[in-house]
């Protein structure tokens, strides 16, 4: 009986993965445009300096940016990691938690953060398999071990979470776990799981998945292999997008540079294709960053409703301030994020000032220095053009 149970679990699972094919979308990176004005798109724009002290000096390197209605969290992982919290309408420093040991309430290594509905901030270490859950404010609140060890995690209701599982397990069903996405109940109990493309045929370790937070859910891609999901009401995992490239990459150490995962195991994929590594999604765009060659990023955007492409660019431009957006540092729930060194931006405001930014700009720029803070561009876009 018991056989027979687990016969029809995995046949259930496995008619998932074949039956669905999802949405195949073709891009054109053979026709790109340098720069592409986005204003169709944008609702609000937000530009948020950081504070410079003593206490919050950080680089222009981070590995997450989260926001809320109060605050900007700029956070770096690893063990020299640190969660750098600004007030978001003021900019003002507020707190920073760094690593400082293994015992209670300490914490030794960031290996995710995310945020919860009640505005909690959630970080995750890894060594210790230990949750630490800090108001927004950055005050401890609680702690608590967990039974996966896992790299990325993100709520998905008020019961269940998704967790991409990293290291070697076995589930329910007496099969391997790792590097699956997996969800858990209440309880830690996997209800459902999820096995990546590059991971079927047991050829390549390391990350394999990201995700994105929209106002409608949650996005789940596979960076080198572009397929874009997404988990219904049932907590079942279907492909939405299936993303086709015109050209492969015609680099062949592209893949090398940007990702360890693919200069150990580049003979497990068929081609060299592009990495995606941003999906945003909301009723009226598309939106995703991606890598072509070396150290260069591209923007498409996917208009939903005419089922074409209408951006797909090295640059995104707001041409109403005549200001460049470059390419989108990350996303939130309502739109995307754009980071600038101060050096950068100092020199951005000198050559493209103009009448039409004033207002939101010249604050920012009055006493800025090169050394200070990155400066923050918060992009609500609209939900159709």
């Amino acid at each position: 009986m018991k056989n027979l149970l687990i016969l029809l679990l995995c046949t259930f699972f496995a008619c998932q993965d074949s039956n669905n094919k999802g949405k195949e979308i073709l891009i054109d990176n053979t026709n790109i445009s340098n720069f592409a004005a986005m204003d169709s798109l944008i609702e609000r724009i937000e530009v948020i300096k950081l504070e410079t002290n003593l206490r919050s000096i950080i680089n222009n390197n981070f590995s997450k940016i989260l926001l809320n209605d109060d605050y900007v969290y700029w956070i770096e992982y690893g063990y020299e990691g640190r969660i750098t919290i600004f007030n978001r309408k003021t900019g003002r420093f507020v707190k920073q938690l760094t690593p400082t040991g293994e015992g209670p309430e300490e914490f030794s290594y960031i290996t995710d953060v995310s945020m919860l509905e009640s505005n909690e901030i959630e970080l995750y270490s890894n060594p210790q398999r230990k949750l630490i859950y800090y108001s927004s404010d950055g005050t401890f609140a609680r702690e608590r071990n967990v039974l996966y060890n896992f790299d990325k995690r993100i709520y998905l209701d008020n019961n269940t979470l998704i967790n991409h599982y990293n290291g070697p397990s076995a589930d329910y069903l007496g099969q391997d776990l790792d590097h699956r996405l997996i969800v858990l109940d209440s309880n830690q109990k996997i209800t459902n799981y999820y096995l990546p493309f590059q991971f079927k045929n047991n050829t390549i370790t390391g990350s394999a998945l990201e995700f994105s937070v929209h106002k409608n859910g949650v996005i789940i891609y596979e960076p080198f292999h572009p397929n874009i999901h997404e988990i219904n009401d049932k907590k079942i995992f279907s492909l939405k997008y299936n993303l086709k490239f015109k050209k492969n990459n015609p680099d062949e150490s592209f893949l090398t540079q940007h990702q360890t995962i693919a200069a150990r195991h580049k003979s497990a994929l068929k081609d060299d294709i592009p990495m995606l590594n941003l999906v945003f999604e909301n009723d009226g765009f598309l939106i995703f960053k991606y890598n072509y060659i070396k150290n260069q990023s591209r923007v498409a955007v996917f208009d939903k409703k005419k089922q074409a492409f209408i951006i797909n660019t090295n640059a995104l431009v707001y041409s109403k301030w005549s200001w460049p957006l470059i390419i989108p540092a990350s996303s939130y729930k309502s739109g995307l994020v754009f980071s600038y060194s101060a050096e950068t931006f100092i020199s951005l405001c000198d050559n493209v000032l103009s009448t039409a930014m004033l207002d939101e700009i010249k604050p920012v720029r009055n006493g800025l220095k090169k050394s200070d803070n990155p400066i923050i561009m918060v992009v609500k876009l609209k939900d159709k053009p």
